[in-house]
């Protein structure tokens, strides 16, 4: 029982060491974000336009803020997780996401394959498999994007305290040691605030510049992934230099291809008489 209860402190004290070396490594870096930022402003200030100088000073920024975030959210997710673990409820709420995730990444997944294949009906069960794990980005942005709308809540609300601290209760409080220390606590507090915003607005950029291009590269993949395994060249409705995959038993999609380049088009073609019966 004693083994168990210093164990139980040892992981305790192991977490909290972790916590506080994460919170100082977040602050240092949302410091240096902030700090960039502002001489990119100074930049502007002092060229008088928004000029090649202040746009690499401002991305440069953005690299602290967006790796100090990064280092939250993963504080975040190993927090729900270990709640996840010790509570049923937790258990069932993240079977549920983890199901409803699947759901939407296999649903992007479907009109990816449509966007190709031009047809309702999906003829590329392994290539939507395939491609649902990284479609997963979807869900990724989603929850980004939750994030990003309660960061700003809370920004919001602890600018409002502030400035109800600094105007209001400073007349009243101003004399008191307590209130002097919960002043800077909530001043450091708003500032913390205000850089998860800035943060979360540049990763916002970088995944609006992006996800264009991710689009485009996973559909690229999709296409020559369902046309070297999913597509067939020994096939009644088949031409030479064709590879088909069969939607219906009147209808063939025909896949062509030219290096990396693969086009599909459907071509009326019945199961019983082949290209011989084909309009």
């Amino acid at each position: 029982m004693l083994l168990k209860f210093m164990g139980y402190l040892h992981a305790r004290k192991v977490r909290f060491i972790k916590k506080r070396r994460r919170l100082s490594l977040k602050v240092s870096l949302y410091d240096a974000g902030l700090l960039i930022a502002f001489l990119s402003l100074l930049t502007v200030a002092y060229t008088g336009e928004l000029g090649a100088a202040a746009h690499s000073v401002m991305a440069i920024s953005g690299i602290p803020l967006i790796i100090a975030l990064c280092v939250e959210i993963n504080g975040w997710i190993g927090a729900v997780d270990r709640w996840a673990k010790r509570s049923l409820y937790g258990k069932a709420l993240m079977a549920g996401l983890l199901t409803m995730s699947a759901s939407v990444s296999a649903g992007y997944a479907s009109t990816l394959i449509n966007e190709f294949s031009k047809t309702a009906s999906n003829p590329f069960p392994y290539t939507t498999a395939f491609i649902a794990v990284p479609a997963t980005v979807v869900v990724a942005v989603a929850f980004l994007t939750l994030l990003y709308i309660s960061v700003a809540i809370r920004a919001f609300g602890y600018g409002v305290w502030s400035a109800l601290v600094n105007n209001l209760l400073f007349v009243v409080f101003s004399e008191r040691a307590s209130f002097k220390r919960s002043r800077e606590r909530l001043g450091r507090r708003v500032q913390l605030e205000f850089a998860r915003l800035v943060a979360m607005a540049m990763l916002f950029l970088v995944i609006t510049f992006a996800l264009p291009w991710f689009d485009r590269a996973l559909l690229g993949v999709a296409e020559i992934f369902a046309y070297r395994l999913e597509t067939y060249a020994q096939d009644a409705c088949a031409k030479p230099h064709e590879r088909i995959v069969r939607v219906d038993d009147d209808v063939v999609l025909v896949a062509t291809a030219d290096k990396w380049d693969v086009k599909y088009e459907p071509r009326l073609c019945s199961r019983a008489s082949g290209l011989n019966g084909s309009k």
